[in-house]
């Protein structure tokens, strides 16, 4: 039997309502900023700028980055070659110094002749500044820039000296005030007369040769060469005369020190890059 639903049943429908309202519209300066056109316009640029600017960026870094790699290579290549006419000067002065050593006047203790056929013949190498011989207890018997017999002092407490005595090898000296001989690259070969040590020939080559064998090298723009002895002292370099090497090389002289006899180093500085 059917009969009508009480208010509570869930299948009775309800009382029809009011429509649902929507939400009032929001007033047009709540609805977000406008852009003016100028704004539009930079934004615009910026999108179109900031792009080619980071890689207008990238290219000058990369370029910087393969300009410097370019010099390091040049720079190394040319220090390579300088080693090698430096070791070359080296080698061919104590192979003539050695051919001398068995000069006949030196080996029948006849030192003045000796002397005078040293003045008297053309120099065997352009870079010799003179040729001297000392006696095997250091004693300076003479120097070819000073007239025969002219007192020149000793050798006997020299390092380098010391150690062709006791090695009986030859030594070359780095660019020191060896008194009496005035600053320059000593070269000595040993002299020995019938298995004994004599006496020590030697050849200087000043600082002043060494320059002007640098004078001759081509060095990349933007570096530039020197040359060092053993002990990171200066003996020559690439610059022109007015340029201070020594405030441009400082701090050089560590990194020097740990490279090996021969080798070509290759630094950077506030001045650049130098080999």
């Amino acid at each position: 039997m059917s009969g009508p639903l009480p208010p509570e049943h869930p299948d009775r429908p309800g009382p029809a309502g009011p429509m649902q309202a929507e939400p009032p519209a929001l007033p047009r300066d709540r609805r977000g900023p406008r852009l003016s056109l100028r704004a539009y316009f930079v934004m615009v640029i910026l999108v179109a700028t900031v792009p080619l600017a980071a890689f207008a960026s990238y290219l000058l870094f990369t370029q910087g980055v393969e300009g410097r790699t370019q010099l390091e290579d040049g720079l190394g290549r040319t220090a390579d070659t300088v080693a090698l006419t430096v070791e070359r000067e080296i080698v061919s002065s104590v192979d003539a110094l050695s051919i001398l050593s068995y000069s006949e006047t030196l080996l029948r203790d006849d030192i003045e002749g000796f002397h005078r056929s040293l003045t008297v013949w053309p120099k065997m190498r352009a870079t010799w500044s003179k040729v001297y011989l000392v006696s095997a207890d250091g004693r300076l018997l003479f120097s070819t820039d000073r007239p025969y017999g002219t007192p020149l002092g000793s050798l006997a407490q020299d390092a380098g000296f010391q150690r062709l005595v006791r090695e009986g090898t030859p030594q070359v000296s780095g660019l020191c005030p060896r008194e009496p001989l005035g600053p320059n690259t000593g070269i000595e070969v040993p002299v020995v007369v019938q298995g004994q040590l004599r006496y020590v020939l030697g050849a200087s080559i000043t600082a002043a040769q060494w320059q002007e064998l640098m004078r001759g090298v081509s060095v990349p723009e933007g570096g530039f060469l020197t040359l060092f002895d053993a002990e990171s002292r200066v003996i020559a370099h690439s610059l022109g005369s007015s340029m201070r090497v020594s405030e441009l090389l400082q701090g050089a002289a560590g990194h020097l020190r740990e490279a090996r006899p021969g080798d070509a180093a290759l630094l950077s500085g506030d001045m650049g890059v130098y080999a």
